[in-house]
């Protein structure tokens, strides 16, 4: 201080009176003073901004003592209030609502109603997996899950969490019933988009890391659906149907991942059977697995509009119920109406269970992973009309879009699209700006969808960057007139498309296709409403006329499409949000580099899931009795733990079979022949180099694969680790995957317990299913018992 001071005294004028030189001492201190002054604020704010305290700052058992005092003050019509929230869905739908009726009393899909008694301000729970749903065109809309899976990177998913919580969080969300972990063993299946694919350990990564980023916020997650909810199509009348052990190895995997690893506050419950029956020992051990064995710490609660009269055996299970009232008059008989074979009422069972389930023990989960999240004592009030569209967030989702962008052909590089082409684009979804869902793309239609404004086309995207780079870009209409258009299903009519484009120079068709296995509606495409059903005559007519053609395809999974071997390149795009149409032809033009890769099996042989026909022969259902006549399904096991299966017909199945993880890049990568590998008591790591050994820059996406000893009943292949890693050109990077001590660990049904494997693990680093490199490391599980 005196140092500053005394600097006070230097440069003065010589001719300056004594009165300016003190008025000149004065003003030079007071701006010392000032700095010092504004120097100290930002030092208390620093120092409150680190000491303030953060959503998740408490322990379990902080919250739940606090969760005690509040819940010891309530008399038993008041904890009752808070296990039986309200549905608002069907009030939210009205035509007769307006948006400023829904606004002004703050309607949530699902609520806790606030009972200023015990100054409880309520929850608000609201769907939220690709956007805030109901919230009026004011908010994001993110990628589908199976696009945020494609991208194979752990920080983006936290990022992509973390903006979706503060967006929760801004329009007063106390609760966000996202993300969904089931895993799909099924290809064809409506909610195939709500997933993030087949495998279990990768699922309970993706989630986890979604689910850090939404609770860091002070946002309740919700882990859904427990457990086996593989389809919403009837859902009430399907029945999941498994070995036990099965179900424990695999299916619950990516619930243990999001409870151990993220510490989810909730957990919603399957509206299916389980073998069968609604209610039956199994049933009843999963009481036991969700608490016991995963330790979950937080909340049950049902589905919006469940609990019928036969789920209504899933009560038991729920501390919140959003469906009908668990704990009201019970029906007069409850049975399974020959459903499933036979016919009893379970209705004494379930009474007995009813009466030993523990009202204050449901409001006490429920307070306390409100304490904590930090929610309790200040939140923001509900507002879902909010406007959350951050310049930050929207970045986020461009990044997820393009990164999910999976390149699965590529002949002769013709992508990226090279100078001095002329190309046509076809397809309705390169054109449509058709916002009622959200974009022009299009979305599956579920409870987990929303809505947004419009954005820019593929084709207004096209035309935005030909320029630039010197290509040529034509629409379908700008070739032929709209009067040709109508009706164009004849292959005379298809061909003589193509001739035009001939006549056009034109060399590269764009085609983009789509489908829609959702269950709510079917998305068309194309020259008219059945182009979807004629893509494979006017691609393989327009390379009959020497035209190269690239297919974009925008769908929640993969086609079977005859095409594929025939076609110059084709690019999975999946449901990539609301940044869609710059992250395809941003890719396609080359100023992205592609880095998505398959979360799930493409095979055109065979059924790489247990059943290719699932909507033909799920569905056969007797109205009236509600009864069920359909071929049972099983489910058999997990297609990417059998990745390798192939291998060593990898090249003459190019074209036919794309491996979970398999994704191309305009770069090219090099894997080095050294691995290390070594093994302790808390994971095993490996440790290897990549060279880029191209001119692009550029994301490799490398998975360890592990080979546990002698474990009857395992895949021979199971993906444990995996590291997305940018590279520059002609770079070498370190990489190192390491894998847990659950990933060693497998469940022990006579144990009940997760116990370390033992004896020689063979380790496998795989590049778009290949292996690159492999070592053998032995493990003994005495050593590193726990």
């Amino acid at each position: 201080m005196e140092d500053e001071i005394e600097n006070l005294y230097q440069n003065e004028e010589p001719h300056m009176t004594e009165s300016d030189k003190i008025k000149l001492r004065l003003r030079k201190f007071c701006y010392v003073i000032g700095a010092l002054l504004i120097l100290w604020v930002i030092s208390i704010i620093i120092v409150f901004a680190v000491n303030k305290p953060q959503n998740n700052n408490i322990s379990w058992d902080e919250a739940y003592k606090r969760a005690h005092k509040f819940i010891s003050n309530l008399n038993p019509t008041e904890i009752n209030g808070l296990l039986n929230g309200t549905n608002n869905i069907e009030t939210i739908m009205s035509p007769y609502k307006t948006k400023n009726e829904i606004s002004k009393n703050k309607l949530c899909e699902g609520q806790i109603p606030n009972n200023s008694k015990i100054k409880f301000k309520g929850m608000c729970i609201q769907e939220g997996t690709t956007g805030v749903r109901f919230s009026n065109e004011t908010g994001i809309l993110w990628q589908s899950e199976i696009n945020t899976a494609a991208t194979f990177n752990k920080t983006l998913m936290y990022k992509i969490g973390k903006a979706q919580g503060e967006e929760s969080k801004e329009k007063g969300i106390n609760t966000l019933l996202s993300p969904s972990v089931n895993i799909m063993s099924l290809s064809q299946n409506d909610i195939f988009w709500e997933s993030f694919g087949e495998n279990p350990f990768y699922s309970g990564i993706c989630a986890s890391e979604i689910i850090k980023g939404i609770q860091e916020n002070g946002v309740i997650s919700t882990i859904k659906y427990f457990l086996g909810n593989d389809s919403k199509i009837y859902e009430n009348l399907n029945s999941f149907n498994n070995d036990n052990n099965v179900i424990l190895d695999n299916y619950l995997e990516p619930f243990y991942r999001a409870i151990h690893d993220s510490q989810v506050g909730a957990v919603m419950i399957s509206n299916e059977a389980l073998n069968k029956t609604y209610y039956n020992k199994e049933r009843n051990n999963f009481t036991n697995i969700l608490r016991d064995i995963l330790e979950f710490k937080g909340f049950a609660l049902s589905d919006l509009f469940d609990t019928n009269n036969k789920s209504i055996y899933n009560c038991f299970l729920l501390d919140l119920n959003l469906g009908k009232n668990c704990a009201g008059e019970l029906p007069k008989q409850i049975q399974e109406n020959d459903s499933f074979g036979g016919s009893h009422s379970y209705l004494p069972l379930f009474q007995d269970t009813m009466k030993n389930k523990s009202a204050n023990e449901s409001a006490l989960r429920i307070i306390a992973t409100m304490y904590k999240m930090n929610q309790m004592d200040d939140y923001p009030e509900v507002n879902l009309y909010n406007y959350t569209r951050k310049n930050e967030s929207i970045k986020i989702q461009k990044e997820a879009a393009i990164e999910s962008q999976v390149l699965l052909k590529n002949e002769k590089n013709i992508l990226p699209l090279q100078n001095d082409t002329k190309i046509v684009v076809i397809g309705n979804i390169s054109i449509r700006r058709d916002c009622q869902f959200g974009n022009n793309i299009p979305l599956g239609i579920d409870s987990n969808s929303t809505k947004s404004e419009c954005f820019i086309s593929p084709l207004e995207e096209f035309k935005k960057l030909a320029p630039k780079n010197n290509v040529t870009v034509k629409s379908l209409s700008d070739i032929i007139n709209s009067n040709t258009r109508k009706k164009e299903t004849g292959l005379d009519k298809i061909e003589s498309i193509v001739k035009k484009f001939q006549k056009k120079s034109i060399n590269v068709a764009i085609v983009f296709v789509t489908t829609s296995l959702d269950k709510y509606l079917v998305v068309d495409d194309g020259l008219n409403s059945s182009l979807w059903y004629n893509v494979d005559n006017l691609i393989n007519i327009t390379i009959e006329y020497k035209i190269k053609v690239i297919v974009v395809i925008n769908t929640p999974t993969v086609p079977i499409p005859s095409w594929l071997s025939r076609v110059d390149a084709c690019l999975f795009s999946g449901y990539p949000g609301a940044e869609a149409s710059q992250a395809i032809v941003k890719i396609l033009f080359g100023e992205k580099n592609p880095s998505g890769h398959l979360p799930f099996t493409w095979k055109d042989k065979g059924q790489p899931y247990p059943s290719l026909s699932f909507l033909d022969n799920v569905t056969k259902v007797d109205k009236k009795i509600e009864k069920i006549k359909k071929d049972e399904f099983k489910y058999n096991g997990i297609d990417s733990d059998g990745l390798l299966d192939d291998i060593k017909n990898y090249g003459e199945e190019k074209y036919n079979y794309f491996p979970f993880g398999f994704g191309l890049s305009y770069s090219s990568f090099i894997y080095s022949s050294n691995l290390t590998v070594f093994i302790n008591e808390t994971c095993l790591t490996a440790i290897f180099n990549i060279t880029n050994n191209s001119t692009y820059p550029g994301q490799a996406v490398p998975m360890m694969f592990l080979n546990f000893p002698d474990i009857k009943g395992y895949p021979e292949y199971l993906f444990k680790g995996f590291e997305k890693v940018k590279i520059e050109p002609n770079k070498t990077q370190t990489v190192t995957i390491v894998a847990d001590d659950h990933a060693l660990s497998n469940f022990k049904s006579e144990l009940n317990k997760y116990v370390r494997v033992n004896g020689t693990i063979n380790v496998y680093i795989v590049e778009n299913g290949k292996i690159t490199i492999q070592k053998n490391i032995k493990t003994n599980y005495t050593s590193y018992k726990k």
